[in-house]
């Protein structure tokens, strides 16, 4: 037996939807078993896109990186959030990556308003693939742009697939696929840029806008809902927990870290021309916590009464601002209203017992807050709802569903640099992450515990090699302790800290 206000916790990691069965007896002895759905948020609920880093249209103003080893040539996906500010160049160039003779290169950029991919070989047959959209871009509009590329399907026209906000796009001006297995520059060992035709730098192709939320991920072909969903109506950014590859990288652009990658590889990008003073506030914004509620879910909706019904509310209380509750009412007299101000969405309008039934099983609750669960004191929302019978007038009892944020959203896109040092065999202790050395957290300003770990090329901890700080290896240094580890080269530092 169930009562109302009962909260269940979910396993640690789990994500999805849960259910429990409960027996609802009335004062006639009559009884009723039902099942009630519980959504459970996970670690990709409450995806911010926190800042952009902003170009003017300027020539020499772009960001540039070279692999250390090569990597798949075949398949990848590379994805970014762009709003152009105006076309006045012909071209402006999103990625590009060219060979270190300039024979072979690939191109996405907007051409005109299109968007345009292309791989060149000028030792052979020229275009050896080529994709022009028909569909015309607008300018002060933040677009998702996903390419997804795999020579290994056997059917051409799998081989490069393109996103724009999700959506795919399937018609095209030019299409030219590659031949199977063909293997590109992207993913070699050859530079890559972004901002910049590689081949030709010498040509003013610069982005003239916002570029945000920039990854690549070698060896997958992804669709477009793998790094976006849509939240209201909106095509939103969502968070990626895949695996990036060796090649792959994820750009945030966070002030003092422009080019720095979170996505584990350290494949760390140099600006060129840019600066902390371009990086934007300006944002596609978040996709947020997303919990689809079944509130009725075989519980008999006003007393199981065949009346219809003229409206019902469902409030959501234990939130803060961002929080919200919408319904798709298409096909039914009911129309629904959202009122921030007091956290409760309004039905109305006289329709079936059966339609406000339906129509209660399909509200969505969601967060646009980056942490929707606000650190933890707000890890769960009640939602609560009645209906009215147009009939008699009378409101039904209250009943209410648990929705439970629970495994806590991780943040994400934690970055940490430094300038690097040089260290003389026999010389002194030299300093570590010296010079402009942050850390930065688009999500939280305290951090749990770090980790630096000094190793041979190999990988291997060197004997004799140490790591202090401020001359210590344990103890306690501005209220962080500090472990050190001689076998495994490993400097520990722990307890909760700003950054």
């Amino acid at each position: 037996t169930a009562t109302a206000g009962d909260r269940g916790t979910a396993t640690a990691g789990y994500s999805g939807t849960d259910s429990f069965g409960f027996r609802a007896t009335d004062a006639l002895g009559l009884a009723s078993v039902n099942t009630v759905s519980v959504g459970v948020g996970g670690a990709g609920s409450g995806y911010q896109v926190a800042q952009s880093l902003h170009f003017a249209g300027l020539p020499g103003s772009y960001l540039a990186q070279m692999p250390a080893a090569a990597g798949n040539q075949t398949t990848w996906t590379w994805s970014g959030w762009v709003d152009p500010s105006s076309f006045i160049t012909p071209a402006m160039d999103l990625f590009s990556t060219v060979s270190a003779d300039g024979v072979q290169w690939a191109l996405l950029r907007f051409l005109g308003g299109q968007l345009e991919f292309y791989e060149y070989n000028y030792g052979g047959p020229g275009y050896v693939s080529h994709l022009v959209t028909n569909q015309q871009f607008g300018t002060n509009t933040w677009y998702q742009v996903t390419l997804a590329y795999d020579t290994t399907q056997a059917v051409a026209a799998n081989r490069i697939e393109l996103f724009v906000n999700g959506q795919q796009i399937t018609s095209f001006a030019t299409q030219l696929d590659p031949n199977q297995n063909f293997a590109g520059q992207t993913g070699s060992t050859d530079v890559r840029y972004l901002g910049l035709d590689g081949r030709f730098p010498g040509v003013n192709e610069a982005i003239n806008g916002n570029l945000a939320d920039v990854q690549f991920i070698e060896g997958q072909a992804l669709n477009g809902s793998a790094l976006g969903t849509t939240v209201n109506g909106v095509w939103q950014p969502s968070a990626y927990a895949g695996s990036y590859g060796t090649n792959g990288y994820h750009l945030t652009f966070a002030a003092g870290a422009i080019g720095a990658d979170s996505s584990g590889n350290a494949n760390t990008w140099t600006p060129v021309g840019v600066s902390a003073a371009n990086v934007s506030a300006a944002s596609p914004g978040g996709s947020g916590t997303q919990v689809a509620l079944t509130l009725d879910n075989g519980l008999l909706v006003n007393n199981g009464s065949s009346d219809p019904i003229s409206g019902a509310t469902v409030r959501i209380t234990g939130g803060f601002a961002g929080d919200l509750l919408s319904v798709n009412t298409s096909a039914t007299g009911i129309t629904a209203s959202w009122n921030a101000a007091i956290a409760t969405l309004t039905l109305s309008g006289t329709d079936t017992a059966a339609n406000y039934s339906a129509v209660l099983d399909k509200v969505m609750f969601s967060s646009g807050a980056a942490d929707p669960t606000n650190g933890g004191a707000n890890a769960t929302r009640t939602a609560t709802w009645q209906v009215t019978d147009a009939i008699t007038s009378v409101v039904s009892a209250a009943q209410s569903e648990t929705i439970d944020l629970s495994p806590r959203y991780a943040p994400t896109g934690i970055v940490v640099v430094g300038t690097a040092s040089k260290a003389l065999q026999g010389g002194s202790a030299v300093a570590l992450l010296t010079g402009a050395a942050s850390i930065t957290d688009p999500t939280s300003t305290t951090i749990a515990s770090a980790t630096i770990r000094i190793a041979n090329g190999s990988g291997s901890a060197v004997a004799g090699d140490q790591l202090f700080v401020n001359g210590q290896q344990s103890g306690t240094v501005s209220g962080v302790t500090v472990g050190w580890n001689a076998a495994t080269g490993t400097l520990t530092l722990s307890g909760s800290a700003t950054l």
